[in-house]
């Protein structure tokens, strides 16, 4: 009788590293500063946060999914 099977090692595991999804690491552009007015500030001051809300839009996305493959991989 022959255990040829017990005596192959197994390939080590192959680590694939994991980025986050292209599109939520381009950068969010700043509005330009050119206000004249205050309505023309206040739009600024609007088009500002709205960027910002974006970026923090994309930083909860990317955390989102880290916590993802981290749960998958704990699996």
């Amino acid at each position: 009788m022959s255990a040829s099977g017990c005596g192959h090692t197994p390939p080590p595991p192959q680590l694939i590293p994991v980025l986050p999804p292209a599109d939520l690491m381009q950068p969010t552009s700043a509005p330009q500063w050119t206000p004249r007015t205050n309505k023309e500030l206040l739009r600024w001051a609007i088009e500002t946060d709205r960027a910002l809300m974006q970026c923090n839009a994309d930083k909860a996305a990317m955390q989102t999914y880290a916590e993802s493959v981290q749960a998958e991989a704990e699996e």
